[in-house]
């Protein structure tokens, strides 16, 4: 069973402003054991700083109990 998730969080205070944007694919290859790909960007505006910006790819292993 494939799986396909998005998701977008914004962040907001006095101190940080974040937007962070992920993207994933989830493989699910027995009932206990699973797969899974993602992309984030991050986007980060700190006060009185200049914006940076991360990029974020990783893997997974899950068991489900």
């Amino acid at each position: 069973q494939l799986i396909a998730t998005a998701e977008v969080e914004v962040n907001r205070s006095d101190i940080v402003d974040e937007n962070n944007f992920k993207i994933g694919f989830n493989y699910q290859w027995h009932d206990v054991i699973g797969t899974g790909l993602f992309y984030q960007f991050r986007d980060t505006d700190y006060s009185g700083e200049s914006s940076d910006y991360v990029n974020e790819v990783g893997l997974s292993l899950k068991f489900v109990y």
